[in-house]
């Protein structure tokens, strides 16, 4: 059955007056597919073929979605993960893949990997740092890979807690906003395993990084803005913000670190400095939220501490959504993609998928005690295959040093207002910035 989508973005059947509230309706779609029919230039149209798993979206719809999704890319992903099946956004010269069929997930994320670059973001991101293993591609990203493999596997935290409790003056009770607590012991741990000071980065370059960041998150949405045209307009203050990036990157690095090229040190400050605060700033969020819980973490009970990561990354991934450009034409799944199409995996739709994990919008640590197979295939925080991430080890040294001290000396509490708990999505998933805790020193105060 064929779908015409008018302006005003309402459904209509042929001859029928009725609309439905949605394209993406559990009866909107026969089983035998679309037939083909003449559409006029003021229409748009969905498609759905049952025996390839898949739906395109053109014309004017489409156009619609992909500035929708500039303004609100959760709530387009959510949306669009409502038909589970892989969704084509297509306009002239520019197409997107939204891939919810798991079938489709696992042939890309596996053999198919390789006829894929790197995407939105982290393609833009590379000329503004140059190649590094987290921008490139293909062999260069192999011995990049190579080249930090032993660096990861010794990474540590060490020594950044008590380096923050020496430089803040303890008080009874302190409000934090949860992102600039990620972003600051971020700092301290990239300072520590970077120059081997856990006093953190300084100011202007942690600035530069957060500046250069949200340029980057827009782009995202703006594939038809060369990186080129943002720098002239951004004038001196894309100047300064490149001078600070460059300052950082000729540090003298301490230790395991040093020799690293200083693109490979400016992909560690973003790759490192982005995932590492938003899951703090998430943590520390949910514990607030989550009294029983935290005397759990802090009373270390057996699993605890795993189960709680674990739901704190599946419904705030990091990592939200990966991004891939074909860099040759292939079919996969009977879904015919050609070079240089957008392909995304929105793995915080993954991880909200009722299919695999039951009331997947609760937040329930003890979810992660007894997985299934359905669970451990969707739940993708890091990534799977050749392009894991290889910082997935660091996190239990992350949690050692920062999460565990804090609750030996902290009680955590939730700040006035409600969290928006899904979040603001850039390079990474971060709350909101408002979002607040209260901590309060569980010492005797005489």
């Amino acid at each position: 059955m064929t779908h015409f989508v008018t302006n005003d973005c309402s459904v209509h059947e042929p001859h029928s007056s009725e609309n439905t509230s949605s394209v993406f309706q559990e009866d909107t779609y026969g089983t035998a597919g679309p037939k083909l029919s003449q559409y006029s230039s003021s229409e748009a149209y969905v498609s759905s073929d049952e025996m390839t798993y898949s739906m395109e979206i053109r014309g004017y719809l489409a156009l619609r979605y992909l500035r929708r999704f500039r303004r609100d890319r959760l709530g387009v992903v959510r949306e669009l993960s409502k038909c589970e099946k892989d969704v084509l956004i297509a306009l002239p010269g520019m197409r997107f893949h939204f891939l919810f069929n798991s079938k489709t997930r696992e042939e890309i994320l596996g053999p198919y990997f390789g006829k894929l670059d790197r995407g939105l973001g982290l393609s833009n991101l590379r000329d503004a740092i140059g190649p590094s293993m987290l921008t490139s591609s293909g062999a260069t990203w192999m011995r990049a890979r190579q080249t930090n493999a032993r660096t990861f596997r010794a990474f540590t935290a060490d020594g950044v807690f008590d380096a923050w409790q020496r430089q803040k003056k303890v008080q009874r009770v302190a409000t934090i906003l949860t992102c600039d607590f990620g972003e600051e012991f971020s700092s301290r741990i990239l300072s520590n395993a970077t120059t081997g000071d856990p006093g953190g980065l300084d100011k202007q370059t942690w600035e530069a990084k957060e500046r250069t960041s949200q340029l980057i998150s827009r782009l995202m949405t703006t594939p038809f803005k060369p990186l080129q045209v943002v720098q002239m307009c951004l004038g001196q203050a894309w100047h300064s913000t490149s001078r600070n990036l460059t300052q950082f990157a000729q540090v003298k690095m301490h230790g395991r670190w040093q020799g690293l090229p200083a693109s490979e040190r400016l992909g560690l400050l973003f790759a490192g400095g982005e995932t590492i605060s938003a899951l703090l700033a998430w943590t520390l969020l949910r514990l607030a939220h989550s009294p029983e819980w935290q005397e759990l973490v802090r009373n270390r009970s057996e699993g605890a501490l795993r189960a709680f990561l674990f739901e704190v990354l599946r419904l705030h991934p990091p990592v939200w959504m990966i991004s891939r450009r074909a860099n040759c034409d292939f079919s996969v799944c009977n879904i015919r993609i050609r070079a240089g199409d957008h392909v995304l995996l929105p793995i915080w739709a993954y991880h909200r998928d009722p299919k695999c994990f039951v009331n997947p919008k609760s937040f329930d640590p003890t979810r992660f005690f007894d997985t299934t197979r359905e669970m451990r295939k969707s739940f993708l925080p890091f990534g799977i295959g050749p392009h894991t991430c290889p910082g997935r080890h660091c996190l239990s040294s992350v949690f050692a040093s920062i999460i565990l001290p804090l609750l030996e000396h902290y009680e955590v509490s939730a700040g006035q207002s409600q969290p928006d708990w899904n979040g603001v999505p850039g390079l990474s998933l971060f709350p909101a910035k408002d979002a607040a805790v209260l901590l309060k020193s569980r010492n005797k105060v005489s």
